[in-house]
């Protein structure tokens, strides 16, 4: 088995790695009326681009990043956001475990136009959160290596791929000062449930997955995709059921990433996206993670 793992992966040279990237992430929440097919809003934070540095030691990785300030064409026309995001990976062998803490205030309903909507689609005190973690179990980390992938401890030098199942736990909120977080415009889309002003979301899960990547000398192209359920206990303000509601939720968690993964040095560009679905009569909330990163470092 050692000699296996040693032909497909390469440990990173030396202990230390410095990782700095430049992304741009959001904490947006996405609103459905099942029955009906103009019934959606996409209610994002207006954020810059986020600087950001990853220290690590080993298979251990600890980052932090700061949203660049806006520019005031953006705050005028979408309002103003701020943004803190803090991460821990620790990846080792079979295994591997994420957590985080998102914090995101102002919002903008990004499908309506100025014209239609006037300053009401600019939710200045809106704040949302995800706090939580994803706990991965790879089949085959002989053959692909979230390490390498994903936080370049690692180096993957051969074709590949794995199943991975994933257990997730995390509490999303969200809340806009006791108002609707839909404008007099769009609630009759929405249907009983077109009041709600806030909402916590409890979320215990599990996910299975395939991750595959494809390596030609120190280029790689990666690519994982996990899906599954979750038990949900949901409560919620300016709804019909203001009650604690036990419920199902959908998982989706998608990774890209491509560049090269050298001895020493490394660059690439990754892209995530996470979601959470859950379905209130015909009202479905969905907060989705999503990020665009550049990065660039060294290992010593």
């Amino acid at each position: 088995m050692f000699l296996f793992l040693v032909t497909y992966l390469i440990p990173a040279k030396g202990e230390f790695l410095i990782r700095p990237y430049v992304s741009q992430s959001t904490l947006e929440l996405v609103m459905r009326n099942a029955g009906a097919t103009t019934g959606e809003a996409n209610l994002k934070p207006s954020v810059s681009t986020v600087n950001g540095i990853v220290l690590g030691v080993g298979g251990f990785s600890v980052s932090y990043g700061l949203n660049m300030p806006q520019s005031d064409e953006d705050i005028q026309s979408k309002g103003k956001s701020t943004y803190s995001d803090f991460q821990i990976q620790l990846y080792h062998g079979l295994f591997g475990l994420d957590l985080y803490d998102q914090e995101y205030k102002g919002f903008y309903h990004s499908t309506i136009q100025t014209s239609e909507g006037g300053d009401q689609f600019k939710l200045p005190d809106m704040t949302m959160s995800k706090v939580g973690g994803n706990l991965y179990y790879v089949f085959s980390p002989q053959d692909y290596s979230i390490n390498a992938n994903y936080s370049q401890t690692e180096r993957q030098t051969k074709s590949g791929y794995s199943f991975i199942v994933m257990a997730t736990v995390n509490e999303i909120e969200f809340a806009n000062g006791g108002e609707p977080v839909l404008f007099d415009g769009l609630r009759e889309r929405f249907g009983e449930n077109s009041e709600l002003s806030g909402a916590t979301m409890k979320t215990y899960g599990g996910s299975v997955g395939i991750g595959v990547t494809k390596v030609l000398s120190s280029w790689y192209y990666s690519a994982q995709l996990l899906a599954g359920l979750a038990k949900q206990d949901f409560t919620a303000t300016g709804i019909a059921n203001t009650s604690t509601q036990s419920l199902t939720a959908n998982l989706l968690n998608m990774r890209v990433s491509f560049g090269y993964n050298g001895k020493t040095f490394f660059a690439g560009i990754l892209g995530i996206v996470d979601k959470v679905t859950t379905k209130v009569s015909n009202f479905e909330i969905e907060p989705t993670s999503t990020k665009i990163e550049g990065f660039i470092g060294a290992r010593f």
